[in-house]
């Protein structure tokens, strides 16, 4: 059955039971085109009474069908362009997902490097090492216990570009944007293909669109919301690493103050000393430093004089998270040195306590020798003091003895010889 497309639309009746078909204007000869697009006052009076037959329940399915037919080219372009933002957020969602995960893993790292650096007081002084630690406890906080999508072909493909050419990597990827993140993945957008109009409208052509167009507005909808939830933990992360961020500036300006204060208090003749005053007056510059020079191999340096002049070196403008990747590098050096200053420092006290001990310990030996030479020598005078007094009694009494005897003798008389 054939409709007579002669009569002008609103002059036709209303069939009382639905056609199969309704032809659209698309696909009208030329002559009934041109005729049917001058004839809008007719639609927009069609339009009227179908609204009043629709409210009075008078042929509302015709009607109806007569109006999704004539909206259809409109569903149509709808679908299609919802389809493509739905392809473009996925894209985005994807490119956020790496970025977020890069961005933990990253923040998981600068965790360990600052409890690293604040695990001895000795070093950067007990306040400063305390702001450390506090810095990596409330960013740690921040992480879940495993990065996003660890596994992911996306995160794999990062971490395989990166390898094969280290000048890829971000210095930071607290300063790269999710498009970026997602080139750097190879993640494309994957745009669906175009939705064709049928040249014949059913019913049921009619009702697949609309299910097909309230399932991608479903899609958007979820999509969307998972990408604001991404945006959040990207914005929450950042936040807590600009904390962090600012304690090592913080930090890292005060370390000549530092530096100085432990070469004070340490001897000349350590030859680290002067490294880690050097190291802390680097720390500092890069603290303050408005510029860095990312060299060929992707790593920054402070834009001193002619730093920039080699190939594929360029001066970048500096940021917190910039400044962070510089002057934790700087710390670390500071920290080394500091370390073997005060350990050499300890060693030479150690080596000066043990002398003094042994000195003080040849001092008691070479006290008691004197003191028993001493008491031997008291002794044997003492020994000879009495042998003498001794012998002089002694000498005394055989005298007296003598002279005693010589008094008490009677005189001798002469032997007579026998006759």
């Amino acid at each position: 059955m054939t409709e007579d497309t002669d009569t002008p639309a609103a002059q036709r009746p209303v069939p009382a039971v639905s056609p199969a078909v309704i032809p659209r204007s698309d696909f009208l000869p030329p002559q009934k085109r041109s005729r049917f697009r001058t004839s809008s006052f007719l639609m927009w009076l069609f339009g009227v009474i179908a609204v009043v037959l629709i409210a009075t329940g008078i042929a509302a399915p015709q009607v109806t069908y007569a109006l999704d037919v004539d909206r259809y080219d409109d569903t149509i372009a709808e679908l299609s362009g919802l389809q493509t933002a739905v392809a473009e957020m996925n894209e985005s969602v994807a490119s956020s997902e790496v970025l977020l995960n890069r961005q933990q893993v990253e923040a998981g790292q600068l965790v360990e490097r600052l409890e690293s650096l604040a695990a001895d007081p000795a070093v950067f002084g007990a306040d400063d090492a305390g702001l450390l630690q506090e810095a990596a406890a409330q960013l740690a906080g921040q992480l879940p216990k495993t990065p996003l999508n660890a596994e992911s072909q996306h995160v794999a493909a990062v971490e395989q570009a990166i390898e094969e050419d280290p000048a890829t990597a971000p210095s930071t990827w607290f300063v790269v944007s999710p498009a970026v993140a997602g080139a750097l993945a190879g993640i494309e957008t994957d745009l669906p293909e175009e939705v064709t109009s049928e040249q014949v409208v059913t019913r049921e052509i009619i009702a697949e669109t609309k299910q097909r167009l309230e399932e991608v507005r479903e899609s958007l909808v979820s999509v969307e919301e998972r990408h604001a939830e991404l945006t959040e933990e990207l914005d929450a992360l950042g936040a807590h690493a600009a904390r962090a961020f600012d304690t090592v500036t913080d930090v890292g300006e005060r370390l000549p103050a530092r530096a100085e204060a432990i070469a004070e208090e340490t001897s000349e003749q350590i030859e680290a000393r002067a490294r880690m005053v050097a190291a802390a007056a680097q720390a500092e510059a890069a603290a303050k430093a408005e510029e860095f020079v990312r060299q060929s191999d992707g790593s920054l340096v402070l834009d001193e004089a002619g730093a920039a002049d080699g190939a594929g070196e360029t001066r970048i403008e500096a940021d917190p998270a910039l400044r962070t990747v510089v002057v934790l590098e700087r710390l670390a050096a500071f920290a080394g040195f500091a370390a073997t200053v005060l350990d050499e420092q300890k060693l030479i006290e150690e080596a000066e306590e043990e002398a003094r001990l042994i000195a003080e310990q040849e001092a008691r030996w070479a006290a008691e020798e004197e003191a028993r030479r001493i008491a031997e020598e008291n002794a044997r005078i003492a020994a000879d003091e009495e042998a003498r007094r001794i012998a002089e009694e002694e000498a005394r009494r055989a005298e007296e003895q003598a002279q005693n005897g010589s008094q008490e003798a009677p005189p001798e008389t002469p032997e007579t010889p026998e006759t």
